[in-house]
């Protein structure tokens, strides 16, 4: 399943300042609870365990959104021309 990439929107933030470790850790639960035959989604754990900020949102700077439509573009590129060595 493709991901989708998300450029110059307004997005809500977490809580927690080390979301990149907390998100690791809700994949690692996801993983546990699914071999133990439960079936969540990465979503729903999401939703239990990450606390959103409520003081606004993160706000796109539409300076940047270019580079990142380039940076992708480029990204999109080079996955295309190797998917195939990986059987995608």
């Amino acid at each position: 399943m493709p991901c989708k990439v998300f450029v110059n929107h307004f997005f809500k933030r977490p809580q927690n300042d080390e979301a990149a470790a907390l998100g690791a850790a809700i994949q690692a639960l996801w993983c546990l609870l699914k071999r133990e035959g439960t079936c969540v989604s990465i979503a729903g754990l999401c939703a239990e365990h990450v606390p959103m900020r409520t003081d606004g949102f993160a706000a796109p700077d539409p300076a940047r959104a270019a580079a990142y439509q380039t940076a992708y573009a480029a990204y999109k590129k080079y996955l295309d021309a190797l998917a195939p060595l990986y059987g995608r």
